[in-house]
């Protein structure tokens, strides 16, 4: 570890002397002597933030302490370690560290000074990240994809008049096809350390050194005789094959931004066939316009694949199941217990906010954490979301908003009971996105209303929450 000055070394000291004291009184109301230190971990592109929305519904269920810093998510494994241990290095050795992507990395290499009851990582790249030496490949190829696409607008400009009713039926959809393209690359670039400049960039690649230090046998018994519970949660997201780069970069979206660019490439493949066969033999601006549309439409056909490749192995050649950044077998915990998200589990960015469940699940199953029983049952200005009609069947209360209800409850609340003076909006999709319903009253059934579900009312169908 580097020499601090005594200046650098005062600021962390008294960062670290804020941090914890601010925990301290943001949980004073809710903790108990028993409860648990957890400390959440993020990962690159995103700050402690990320994780306050799960670490508060965790704390309302389980007896926990939870802790969110904030990390220099460009900086060296090892420093972002030396900053955690700044900030959070005074909890004692009943900790347990939840690490989200890089996040699970830095708690690893946390452990190696602060000791730890229990770790748990979600979508961690434990064997390294292949897109960081494949992006530039991808990069390439999206840079063709854009150009193919708007190379096509090229071509039907070189002409007139005879086929520009083709180009005004689909014209908005093509455009919106290269418009998603050109920008899901900026948009992924947030989420991982794309940029060389970086510090952290080498270290995520396949077969870096920290990564070997990391998985050898010596730091994995080590890690196996100073950490009672080590659990990896694998996640391959929903749809993880169609969309490529864009379901990645759009996640919320990803079934929307995957059918517009498959409508897109419908068009093109459809007119280009239809320009092949009714087109005169002698109109050659005809056959170059056709061609064009199917070298785009190639593009956006082959997309999918090439990022599945660029996600899974470094140098391409296979197609891994993944999250749409880590391939599933890069998450896995080397020697710790393999949590199965499933085949509709979250996209990366998406882990987050949408993992309470197996989260809770190893706090409670492997670590033993309790349920919150010492603090006060839900007062009455809590709403109340049933699973059934008529306030029956399981129940989840809540006096503030829920980005995402979790997986349990997600497209499962039936009824809705609302405290007097107090408002109810209800959101078809997570962050609060979709269509909504307010309610300011008890609805003892849900199906009373017109909605987006399948049965076209709002039975079943709540992703998100706001309370008022």
């Amino acid at each position: 570890m580097r020499a601090m000055t005594p200046m650098t070394a005062a600021t962390r000291a008294f960062r670290r002397v804020v941090f914890v004291s601010l925990v301290a009184l943001s949980t004073s109301v809710r903790t108990e002597a028993q409860d648990r230190p957890v400390v959440f971990v993020h990962g690159f592109g995103s700050s402690g933030e990320t994780w306050s929305g799960a670490a508060g519904r965790l704390q309302s269920t389980l007896a926990i302490q939870p802790a969110t810093p904030s990390l220099n998510a460009t900086a060296l494994y090892e420093s972002q370690a030396d900053d955690l241990q700044w900030q959070v290095g005074g909890f004692g050795a009943d900790t347990i560290a939840v690490g989200h992507s890089n996040g699970g990395l830095i708690a690893r290499q946390w452990n190696r000074q602060h000791p730890l009851a229990g770790l748990i990582t979600v979508g961690t790249p434990h064997a390294g990240a292949p897109l960081v030496r494949n992006l530039s490949a991808y990069a390439g190829f999206n840079w063709a994809l854009v150009w193919s696409v708007n190379d096509v607008f090229r071509l039907f400009g070189q002409g007139c008049c005879s086929w520009h009713w083709i180009l005004s039926a689909y014209s908005n959809i093509w455009q919106l096809a290269a418009d998603m393209a050109a920008s899901s690359l900026p948009e992924i670039a947030s989420a991982v350390a794309v940029n060389a400049a970086f510090p952290v960039t080498p270290e995520m690649a396949p077969g870096s050194g920290f990564l070997a230090s990391m998985n050898s046998n010596g730091n994995l018994a080590r890690e196996a005789a100073a950490v009672p519970v080590r659990a990896g949660i694998v996640s391959t997201a929903y749809n993880f094959y169609w969309g490529g780069a864009l379901r990645a970069a759009f996640p919320d979206d990803g079934d929307l931004v995957a059918y517009w660019r498959d409508a897109a490439r419908f068009g093109m493949e459809t007119y280009a066939a239809y320009i092949y066969a009714n087109a005169p033999y002698e109109d050659w601006w005809a056959f170059d316009i056709a061609a064009g549309l199917s070298t785009a439409a190639w593009y956006l056909t082959v997309m999918d694949e090439w990022w599945c490749q660029s996600v899974s192995v470094v140098g391409l050649g296979v197609c891994w199941v993944n999250d749409t950044i880590v391939p599933q077998w890069s998450q896995v915990y080397p020697g710790g217990l393999y949590i199965d998200a499933g085949w509709q589990g979250p996209a990366h960015t998406q882990e987050t906010r949408m993992s309470d469940a197996l989260i809770d699940r190893v706090l409670t199953t492997y670590l033993a954490v309790p349920s919150r029983t010492s603090t006060p049952q839900p007062s009455g200005d809590e709403a109340t979301f049933y699973g059934d009609i008529e306030f029956s069947g399981g129940s989840l209360s809540t006096s503030g908003d829920l980005s995402f209800v979790g997986w349990d409850w997600n497209d499962s609340v039936s009824s809705v009971h609302v405290p007097p003076e107090r408002r109810v909006v209800l959101y078809e999709h997570a962050d609060f996105e979709g269509e909504s319903l307010e309610l300011s009253g008890d609805d003892a059934d849900l199906r009373n209303h017109a909605g987006p579900g399948p049965d076209g009312t709002w039975n079943d169908v709540v992703s998100s929450i706001r309370v008022f």
